[in-house]
């Protein structure tokens, strides 16, 4: 069966493509060329199913604004201490977007760029880029891709580069949750398992220390499942902005995350190939930024659970390497099973 697609105008050169994958009478994913993002998510609850994706209705937004809402981030997603790295004795000075950091890529990240759209039917698509030597900083030319396909309430995820030299990749979905619903406000009550003993300490300005930290007596201990609100840090503190370190083998898909609420009886794994999860708490919401359905999304309205490399991998020499060289190809997978409860 064919996609059902809508070109929305144009950008760089390439129209602007909306999709919808699924039934749209059931589980239903809405896409968008830009920045390969995920719009929509139409999730089996108790009482039906309902949008449990963060995002905005207004092309105008998208393009102008940057909350990474369910975009793919890149080349390298999370953060780079000091915009810079070393590879093969060559120094890579990147773009600093956040401070002395580059974040997300730098000024013109992944997310910021609309993608080509090659493949679609009603069940899976597939959109391409391809970032020149010296994007961002960054070296060789890359040629990646994001696949996504749904399969009963699961949706699959299947990001894949390839360089003709040696570069750093970490592609990453930038999705927020609320499983209440994406305009229901503060996830604090909604229960969270993370399937790690250990998180990737960092300063603050969230940038690694180059060690790990057991997990237990900290409220970051989500081995058993918890309300993320229950020991959450301050707003001051940070709320949750961390990366842990889950259980398994990088390469295997193995289950990362478990989140759910009693209130809409909705309930979401996460499974992935990634070593890294970060969960963030949507700190710098502070309701300015009007959402889907004119919601004005407020402080803790929504958590992202990243699957990933660590954060600064390429200036941390303990750290899972996000290095990609010639002649291999850099593949993560991820899976989103919902399901009622």
């Amino acid at each position: 069966m064919s996609a059902d697609i809508t070109s929305l105008g144009n950008a760089q050169g390439l129209p602007i493509e909306h999709l919808v994958l699924g039934d749209v009478d059931g589980f239903h994913v809405g896409l968008l060329s830009f920045g390969a993002a995920i719009g929509e998510v139409h999730a089996p609850g108790a009482g039906g199913y309902d949008d449990v994706i963060l995002g905005l209705d207004k092309l105008d937004d998208t393009l102008s604004r940057r909350d990474y809402h369910g975009a793919t981030c890149g080349r390298f997603a999370g953060r780079i201490s000091n915009a810079r790295f070393e590879l093969d004795g060559t120094e890579w000075a990147l773009e600093a977007n956040e401070d002395t950091t580059c974040l997300h890529g730098g000024h013109n990240g992944f997310d910021r760029k609309n993608w080509a759209l090659v493949q679609a039917d009603r069940n899976s698509a597939t959109f391409s880029i391809t970032s020149p030597h010296g994007d961002g900083g960054f070296p060789g030319t890359l040629e990646a891709s994001v696949s996504y396909r749904v399969a009963g309430a699961t949706l699959f995820i299947e990001m894949s580069a390839i360089s003709d030299r040696p570069t750093i990749v970490n592609l990453v979905n930038h999705a927020y949750w609320n499983l209440d619903g994406h305009g229901a406000g503060n996830i604090g009550d909604q229960v969270l398992q993370i399937y790690g003993q250990r998180m990737v300490t960092a300063t603050k300005a969230l940038l690694p220390t180059g060690d790990l930290a057991d997990v237990s007596d900290t409220p970051f201990d989500f081995r058993r499942p918890k309300a993320i609100g229950r020991d959450i840090p301050s707003h001051a503190d940070g709320g949750y902005d961390l990366c842990f370190s889950v259980d398994g083998t990088r390469g295997e898909l193995h289950r990362m995350a478990t989140a759910a609420s009693e209130k809409s009886g909705r309930k979401l794994e996460v499974w992935s190939t990634e070593p890294g999860l970060q969960l963030y708490t949507a700190e710098h919401f502070d309701g300015s930024g009007i959402g889907k359905g004119g919601v004005a999304y407020g402080r803790r309205c929504g958590f992202a659970l990243e699957t990933q490399t660590w954060p600064d991998a390429p200036n941390q020499a303990g750290f899972p390497s996000a290095r990609l060289d010639p002649g291999e190809r850099y593949s993560h997978i991820t899976e989103l099973r919902f399901s009622a409860i």
